[in-house]
């Protein structure tokens, strides 16, 4: 993923995913943008918007695949049709908590509910001055 930032350069960030053969999914990332939403029951989500290396964030992510005790599955699409199937799922997860308002609504309401917008407004607070985002579940693991 890479985003705009001052002075014309660009950003590289990274989205590191694994799938265990059980279904559950570790996602480990250092995007700096607030999400502030719901994610799947069986995913866990490890957000280090200060780490700016691939080698650091995939080292962290290792950590949390042997900490959460991963097997790990084979992936059967191909990285776009998986990428896309889990944007599916997370948009499907976050209309059903409440998060994203449902298409229906969009022109007359906006895609996120008052709930949504106030809780964005922590993540973008908390990655602001604490240089961390609210969104760690790591509810199988120690960290």
């Amino acid at each position: 993923m890479f985003l705009p930032a001052r002075a014309n350069r660009v950003h590289p960030f990274f989205i590191i995913s694994s799938l265990s053969k059980d279904g559950r999914r570790l996602i480990t990332n250092n995007v700096p943008m607030p999400f502030g939403g719901t994610y799947p029951e069986n995913w866990n989500v490890v957000r280090k918007p200060l780490i700016r290396s691939i080698e650091s964030l995939l080292k962290a992510h290792h950590k949390y695949v042997r900490l959460l005790e991963f097997e790990l599955a084979t992936l059967e699409e191909t990285p776009v049709d998986e990428i896309n199937e889990r944007q599916q799922i997370l948009e499907k997860t976050n209309i059903q908590s409440g998060f994203i308002l449902p298409r229906e609504y969009h022109e007359d309401y906006g895609t996120l509910s008052s709930d949504a917008r106030y809780r964005l407004w922590i993540e973008i607070w908390m990655i602001s001055y604490l240089g961390r985002a609210t969104g760690h579940r790591l509810s199988q693991a120690k960290a």
